[in-house]
């Protein structure tokens, strides 16, 4: 069905790299070397590597699925089953990080000892060896941090591409009739929205445990370092974390109401794009546009909270970092501690290295475990809702004589019956459906697909079938593609089927024949060339059933009848025919015309009339081929000739590159588009307002530093004549 010819692209070097080339990424240097010259190009990528392939990625998730669905938990099984030994091994790498970040601090600190004056027990030998393994931990420290980073993005990229594998499966299974169970909404916010919580997880989550033992590990430093001072940070840690937990939360309880409201608002949205016509006859667009604003905006108030949360946690982690800091060394200095360049390096860079673990680093781990506990749970719920209803089955088997029974079957939707106690045998030729409007002529045909479950009776339907929508589908390829629909291609027969369905001239009108590239929803066709392109492609097909949904309503009489008398009568004469139309003509070929009205369905036979078998009005008595009169050519053996022609493509969606300076137009429009003149000039100045605040800051920020050494000397004098001699540490 693919309408574009895959590209064969260069293996990927990753694949045949060595160890030292993956570690450091070498491997990459003649992609760089490619971008140093030129632009890189959609040629210069490299193929995909195996461990992303999406159908075994599927496989192994739907396996495992499977095995564990009946499980209160079965998805975060999966996941573990799956991935979780992977992440556990992964992870402690993390480890490495830890220790890292423990000793900087402790060698840093040696190193500006050694410019104290007057000190005697560092060398210029021990200096040298202190910053060789400053730079040796920062360069182990990058190839870790940056290989942890890239294992991590290949993860999350297999548990997205498994999970929407799955789901695409599952809904593809999914029957017309079990649609309304399931919200369109639903279905796009978790595949767009809520999978993406797996981006942020691993990477915040990991840092997160990690950061415990990281500061537990400082903590005990600062305490042999400068005492039972420590005390302080330690009690502010225990104190900060437990809160942070309970805004994570709250901040989920707030994620799955937005979920709900998200999901409201998408399909509210979906039905709109739908009945768009509907709305623009009627002058609904302010109504329409006052509902779609008040679910934006109940949706908008849950996530304003949720965002509040997170910035009053960071802005919380922020304060408390910088108190507790002001205040273990206030605390030295009031126990008149001295307070050397080593310690005070010590302390500072202990403290900022816990200042980002402490204020972004755990806010984002539990507002991301939210996410991501959420997510996996509606996963769970949609993946199970869409097998509860597509539980089905379909023969599939080509047979020589086909044949469709119906004994006594009901089908009853939404608590509306559309036909009830239908018995019906039918063995081959045309059977003409007609009735009114909504008397159920399309679902009787979809109830042969298994489309429509039934509510009582048996059906049985022995053949394989080919089904013509009533409303023309067509996807993004060539009216080639469109056409074989995936199937091998076999000259003789699509010649043939274009013929039968009265292609042939508009496909001469078109400047690209049948390579002519239909764009989404077929708009660059008129209505009638849609309706035959979706009949040659279900009459392409080697069925033994053919389902044709009234496919010559919005054709012109001439092309109708060209279709009824080439196509239905001539090519599919062998062929098991159910055919929904309210053409006049076909009543006097049919075999066999069914009349729905009013949930009944009136069987009249046109041949073999006076051959009645029994008194069952619906039974239908196999029809002789030899009664339908009509110039029937030999039909085409299908399987057997098949010819190794490549059928000719075009790339559909391509990129246009463009290189220079940016026209002017573009940024107007750009600006017009973000709000106007008015809304980019409030931005430009709270953005010129702030850098200038930053720069003050930053200035004051140094200047402090650079005083800070006496300021400690004159509060340690302070301290000194304020602090009665009993109180002070002896």
């Amino acid at each position: 069905m693919n309408g574009e010819k895959v590209e064969e692209r260069r293996s990927n070097p990753r694949q045949s790299a060595s160890l030292i080339s993956r570690i450091t990424f070498w491997y990459t240097y003649d992609l760089f070397k490619i971008g140093y010259k030129r632009e890189l190009e959609e040629k210069d990528l490299y193929e995909v590597l195996p461990q992303f392939n999406t159908s075994e990625l599927g496989d192994h998730m739907e396996r495992e699925w499977n095995q564990s669905k009946e499980h209160k938990n079965a998805m975060f099984l999966v996941l573990w089953k799956m991935y979780g030994k992977y992440y556990c091994t992964l992870s402690v790498t993390m480890l490495f990080t830890i220790v890292l970040n423990v000793v900087r601090p402790i060698i840093f600190g040696k190193l500006v000892f050694f410019f104290t004056p007057g000190q005697q027990s560092l060398t210029k030998a021990d200096a040298l060896l202190y910053t060789a393994i400053l730079l040796v931990l920062q360069l182990v420290d990058i190839i870790c941090r940056q290989n942890y980073l890239f294992l991590t993005e290949n993860l999350i990229i297999k548990i997205r591409t498994a999970f929407c594998s799955l789901i695409y499966r599952k809904f593809l299974k999914l029957p017309v009739s079990c649609l309304r169970h399931v919200s369109y909404g639903n279905v796009a916010n978790l595949i767009t929205r809520d999978i993406s919580a797996f981006d942020q997880f691993f990477l915040h989550f990991t840092y997160a445990w990690s950061g415990i033992i990281f500061i537990l590990i400082s903590c005990y430093n600062m305490y042999r370092r400068i005492g039972w001072p420590a005390a302080v940070a330690i009690l502010a840690f225990a104190v900060f974390i437990p809160l942070q937990v309970l805004a994570g939360i709250w901040i989920a309880s707030l994620k799955r109401e937005t979920s709900q409201k998200t999901d409201k608002r998408l399909q509210k949205f979906k039905e709109v794009c739908s009945n768009i016509r509907s709305t623009k006859m009627y002058v609904w667009e302010k109504y329409v546009e006052n509902k779609i604003s008040l679910a934006r905006k109940e949706e908008m108030t849950i996530l304003f909270k949720i965002f509040l949360l997170l910035f009053l946690s960071i802005a919380t982690g922020i304060i408390v970092i910088n108190v507790t800091y002001y205040f273990v060394v206030m605390i030295n200095i009031w126990m008149d501690q001295i307070l050397t360049a080593e310690v005070m390096y010590f302390i500072n860079g202990t403290f900022l290295t816990l200042t980002l673990t402490i204020t972004i680093v755990f806010p984002f781990a539990t507002f991301s475990l939210s996410q991501v506990i959420i997510a996996i749970k509606r996963m769970q719920t949609l993946v199970h809702t869409l097998e509860t209803h597509s539980k089905r089955t379909r023969r599939t088997v080509k047979t020589e004589t086909p044949e469709v029974e119906f004994s006594n079957v009901t089908v009853i939707i939404d608590d509306q019956t559309i036909f009830e106690n239908v018995s019906l045998h039918v063995f081959s030729g045309l059977t003409l459906i007609t009735g009114p409007t909504g008397s159920g002529k399309s679902v009787f045909l979809l109830t042969m697909l298994k489309e429509f479950e039934i509510s009582d009776g048996k059906l049985f339907v022995d053949g394989r079938l080919s089904y013509a929508s009533q409303e023309p589908w067509l996807f993004p390829a060539s009216i080639k593609q469109n056409i074989l629909f995936g199937n091998n291609y076999n000259h003789k027969r699509y010649q043939e089927v274009l013929h039968v369905c009265d292609l042939n001239y508009d496909l001469d009108l078109l400047e690209n024949g049948d390579s002519t590239i239909v764009v989404d929803g077929g708009v660059n066709l008129s209505k009638g060339q849609r309706s035959r392109i979706n009949l040659a492609r279900a009459i392409y097909q080697n069925s033994d059933i053919y389902l044709i949904d009234d496919c010559l309503s919005s054709l012109d009489p001439l092309v109708s009848n060209h279709i009824v008398k080439n196509c239905i009568l001539k090519l599919l004469r062998d062929k098991l025919v159910f055919l929904v139309s309210h053409h006049s003509d076909l009543k006097h070929h049919a075999a066999n015309i069914l009349n729905l009205r009013n949930g009944n369905v009136n069987t009249r036979k046109n041949y073999l009339s006076n051959d009645v078998e029994n008194d069952n009005p619906y039974i239908i008595p196999r029809i002789p081929n030899t009664l339908i009169k009509a110039d029937i050519t030999t039909s085409i053996d299908f399987e057997t000739e098949k010819l190794n022609e490549t059928t000719k493509t075009n790339k559909i969606y391509a990129e246009i590159n463009k290189s220079g300076s940016v026209p002017l137009k573009v940024y107007t429009e750009y600006i017009r588009m973000g709000g106007g003149k008015a809304t980019f000039l409030g931005v430009f100045c709270i953005f010129i307002v702030t850098q200038l605040l930053d720069n003050i800051y930053k200035d004051k920020l140094i200047s402090n530093w650079v005083n800070l050494e006496d300021k400690i000397s004159r509060n340690n004098h302070c301290w000194q004549r304020i602090i009665p001699t009993s109180c002070r540490r002896p």
